[in-house]
Order: C-alpha cells, then structure tokens, then sequence
C-alpha cells in the first residue's frame, strides 16, 4: 500500500506526505526494500536460468543428433 492512501505513487497525485511525517512514520526495524519482493526477484531471475540452461541443453542435443545424421 502506498504512503497516503490507495492511489499509486505517481507525479500527479496530490497525496503525498509532508516529509516529517514520512520520517516519523518510517518503521526502522522493518526492511527498507522489502525482502519479499526481493525473494520473488531471485527466484524469478532462477527460473529464468534454469530454463535458458534446458534450452540450451535441448539445442545442443538437437544440433548432435543433425550432425549425426
């Protein structure tokens, strides 16, 4: 949820906090970039290598059963 309410953080919304109130308001024994996202990010950019390395495997098999033939 963004800071002010449910509208998303963008230039033209008028809800942004006064910088005080943001400081106060900050949770310090939280974390800053939020591990979950960060946890997802991982783990995406893993499938992401794990597949790139099944197609690699996958091409090269077929590459030696063409020059086989």
């Amino acid at each position: 949820m963004y800071y002010g309410g449910s509208m998303p953080a963008v230039p033209a919304v008028t809800n942004s906090p006064d910088l005080n109130a943001a400081v106060d308001s900050f949770n310090t024994h939280g974390t800053a970039f939020g591990e979950h996202r960060y946890q997802l990010m991982v783990a995406a950019t893993a499938n992401m290598l794990i597949s790139t390395e099944a197609i690699r495997e996958a091409v090269s098999t077929l590459e030696e059963r063409v020059a086989h033939l």
